[in-house]
Order: C-alpha cells, then sequence, then structure tokens
C-alpha cells in the first residue's frame, strides 16, 4: 500500500432494508451524530444495482455482480461454495488485515440462503457459528434480546472487541451486517438507535476513528411493506443511505479527495463506486478526475456530472433518473405487455409445474412509459436461458420504448413490478426476468421449491397451498 505512513482500518456499519430517508426517519440520533459530530458525507444520490441484498453487497466487496461471478447457487448442479468470490478481504489479507465478518439472522444470510455459502471460514472473525449455536439452543431464529442486552448491542460489541484486541498499528477490517431489526419491519429499528450511537462514540473516545475509514450504510430501501406500494416508496427502494466518516487529518492532508467526495454526495453513485473507493487506498491518492469508461470510481475522484445510467452499470429497472409519463390502465399496449409479463412468468415456472401453480392476470394496478434519448440504457435481450445476464449497455435511440407495469397476479395475489423494452421499429417487446420485481411478501407459499430452485419463489404459489 503507497500514499499512508499506515494502512487504514476499514470498517463497514451495515443495516438491512433502510432508505437513506427511512434511516433518518428511524435512526436519528445516529444520523445527527454521524452528519454533525462526526462529520460524515451521506451520498444522496446512491443507487442500487440488483434486487436484495446480494445484489448490494457482491458488488461492494468483490467489484463484480453475482452474474459475473462463479455460479454458486443452491439449485444448480455443480455449483461452487462462495469461498470462490473475490472477496475484498482477501487481498486485505495480503497487506496484513486482521479481518472480521457478522451478520445475524442466519436463515437469511446474504450467503447462505440462495447461495452455498462458505465452505471455510472467510475471515479470521466470523459470527455465524455463535448464531447458529444460540439458534439450537433457543429453537429461534431471530432472537432480538440475549438475557438483558439487546442482540444488536452483542453484535456492535464483538467489533468493539476486535478493535480493542488487536495492536493499533496492526490495520483491520470489519465487514458487520444487521438485519434483525429492520428486515421485517423498519419501525422496529428505532431501537437499534442509542445502541449505534454509543458504539461510534466508543470508536471516537477511543481513537480508533483517527486511523480508520467508516461506512455506514444500507443494502437498499423496503422491499415488501406497504409503503412500497407507492411511487415513493418505489424510489426509496433504489437510493439507500449511505454515508462515509473519515480520520479528522483527513482533510488537511488529502484536501483534494476530501473536496472530490464532498462534490460526489451529489452525483450519481452505486455499489460499484465504494469497491473502487477501497481498491484505491492501495495507491492514495487517486486520479482527481474519474473516468466514465471505469462502472466503478472511487469517491476520493470526482465523478463527471454527466456520469447516467448506462455509464455507472445501472440497469434500467433500477435507474432512479428515468422521467415517466403515466398511461391508462385499460390501454391495449399495457394490457398486452401485462399478458405476455404472465407467460413470461410461467414459462420460468414450467420448469416445476408439479411443484407450483401456473399463474394468471389478475388485475394491473398502473402502467408507465418513457422514451430515453441515447442517454440512458438498452436492454437488448438476454444472454442465458432464465435471464439472469441481460444484455444492457447499448446507446439507444428513439425508436424504443421503456414501459414500467405493476400488476397483480392469481392464485396468491403476487405483486409485481416490471421494466420492459418495446422496439417500435421491429415490433419486438424484450423481457427479461431480472427486471422483474415483488413487491409484497409470499411468505410460506412458496416453501415447495425454496430448495430446489430459490430463484422462482417470487412467482411460485405451491399446488399445496391451493388445496
Amino acid at each position: 500500500m503507497a500514499g499512508f505512513s499506515r494502512p487504514l482500518n476499514i470498517y463497514f456499519l451495515g443495516f438491512d432494508s433502510l432508505s437513506r430517508l427511512m434511516f433518518m426517519r428511524k435512526l436519528k440520533e445516529t444520523y445527527k451524530y454521524v452528519t454533525e459530530v462526526l462529520n460524515g458525507t451521506v451520498l444522496e444520490m446512491y443507487n442500487i444495482v440488483g434486487d436484495g441484498t446480494p445484489a448490494a453487497l457482491l458488488p461492494i466487496l468483490t467489484g463484480k455482480t453475482e452474474e459475473e461471478l462463479p455460479e454458486t447457487r443452491r439449485s444448480q448442479r455443480n455449483a461452487s461454495f462462495v469461498d470462490a468470490y473475490p472477496f475484498i478481504w482477501k487481498e486485505l489479507k495480503k497487506f496484513g488485515y486482521a479481518t472480521l465478518y457478522a451478520e445475524d439472522m442466519q436463515n437469511i444470510g446474504t450467503f447462505t440462503y440462495r447461495l452455498k455459502g462458505f465452505k471455510q471460514q472467510p475471515t479470521e472473525h466470523y459470527l455465524r457459528s455463535f448464531y447458529r449455536q444460540v439458534e439450537k439452543e433457543t429453537h429461534r431464529s431471530n432472537q432480538l434480546c440475549f438475557g438483558s442486552e439487546l442482540q444488536h448491542r452483542v453484535q456492535l460489541s464483538y467489533v468493539e472487541d476486535f478493535f480493542t484486541t488487536y495492536p493499533r498499528e496492526e490495520p483491520k477490517f470489519a465487514f458487520q451486517f444487521h438485519a434483525a431489526y429492520s428486515h421485517d419491519d423498519f419501525n422496529a429499528v428505532e431501537r437499534a438507535d442509542g445502541a449505534t450511537v454509543e458504539h461510534l462514540r466508543f470508536f471516537e473516545k477511543n481513537g480508533f476513528l483517527n486511523d480508520t475509514l467508516v461506512v455506514v450504510f444500507s443494502d437498499h430501501g423496503s422491499r415488501y411493506s406497504a409503503i412500497r406500494r407507492t411511487k415513493q416508496g418505489k424510489l426509496e427502494e433504489r437510493n439507500p443511505f449511505v454515508s462515509v466518516i473519515l480520520p479528522p487529518w483527513f482533510k488537511e492532508v488529502y484536501p483534494n479527495a476530501v473536496a472530490n467526495l464532498r462534490k460526489n454526495s451529489k452525483r450519481l453513485t452505486t455499489p460499484f463506486d465504494l469497491h473502487a473507493t477501497l481498491k484505491s487506498l492501495w495507491n492514495f491518492p487517486p486520479p482527481l478526475l474519474g473516468d466514465l469508461a471505469n462502472r466503478g470510481i472511487s469517491l476520493f475522484s470526482e465523478i463527471p456530472p454527466s456520469r447516467d445510467c448506462t455509464n455507472a452499470d445501472i440497469p434500467a429497472h433500477w435507474c432512479s433518473c428515468l422521467s415517466w409519463k403515466k398511461l391508462p390502465k385499460d390501454a391495449l399496449v399495457v394490457w398486452f405487455i401485462a399478458n405476455e409479463l404472465v407467460k413470461a412468468f410461467n414459462g420460468r415456472l414450467k420448469e416445476q409445474e408439479k411443484l407450483c401453480s401456473m399463474l394468471k392476470l389478475h388485475s394491473i394496478l398502473e402502467a408507465y412509459v418513457t422514451q430515453p434519448t441515447d442517454e440512458y440504457v438498452a436492454f437488448a435481450g438476454a444472454k442465458d436461458f432464465d435471464g439472469r445476464q441481460p444484455l444492457f449497455g447499448e446507446r439507444v435511440n428513439m425508436r424504443y420504448s421503456t414501459y414500467a407495469l405493476t400488476i397483480v397476479t392469481s392464485p396468491g395475489n403476487g405483486i409485481f413490478e416490471a421494466t420492459v423494452l418495446y422496439d417500435l421499429t421491429n415490433r419486438l417487446l424484450h423481457i427479461n426476468l431480472d427486471s422483474v420485481s415483488r413487491v409484497n411478501a409470499y411468505g410460506s407459499a412458496s416453501h415447495c421449491i425454496m430448495s430446489k430452485d430459490s430463484y422462482l419463489a417470487i412467482w411460485c404459489v405451491c399446488r399445496d397451498k391451493l388445496s
């Protein structure tokens, strides 16, 4: 590593399912402490690049999307363990870092729910075995308290012990992610507010912030709550909370880097940029101006204001920068697209039709259209059979229209949002199932498919639930 007298510690403190605005609403004291006391920089235009926690964390930790990495889904034959991923802590270990990864709610763990998980312990310090033992002894998968201690407080203490146990001069990497208080009900996360402030105050009082880059963040906004089914909720899902806290001396030593970070707080940013920021610490400081040819740009380089979803590699379905015009729900094109979507769902479900009921279109809740200029991303098809690898990135002209529909299917009353591209010249509709979100919970309706093909869970209504 070049540029620092000794490597900076790196600490990611994460929460599940909190938009930037929801973080401000529910973790008021934490937000105030981060921004006013610790002078943290909040990335106001941070945009997700995919659906769910793996799509949020993998670009940060590996610089790649799940589709670009080795196959690790449980449902796929000959799938690898996620040990095959190029996690950033592997590189940090080579630089002498002590490493920690901690995550609660093991039943829906980022790397263990759909994916095969780790074969070998990934970091020197790892909380999975602790939580698994707690589940075994209590027969509960989501403990909110351990005796008189908040579960959240116990996990924070684990990181505090990690920082105090190792010598100050030994660099440390810690990544902890907390879901128990926010995944199912964002109102419950308020109980973590005081403990989080005390945790950050511990780092400040003990001098750890003098040599640590801290990122307080969330993966995405709420995906299944009632607010998600509003226009505001749709936007908030795509705009999670991300803040960067720098050592107090950083501004004096690296004024340009800090100035760029401040500028970038109001520029379009993504998880790829967080990965690029970490990599830039290897040889600091990075170039003053970021290159739009790179989908990931260090936050310490100025991100050009002309950046858009195309060069940031944000799929159209997740792009918050598009302008939409509302369409009548009874428009012929809307009904055509809605029925084609259900056909696409059933085409995927047909692989498991003995277990899953075929779907029917129940109703259309809303429909929008945009005609993107050639600054916006085009979707031209899919690279693979099951639509996990979309072809994004080609410039489009006015022969294309992008449609966004929210529909309800039966049985099960599943509510889905989908973004499709219509080729006006050739009259071709391009449907990519990766550009479909389910916005209400499916609960146990898909229990029969989870161990076989969890990718189908958002659509599958098990036949035994109909009897």
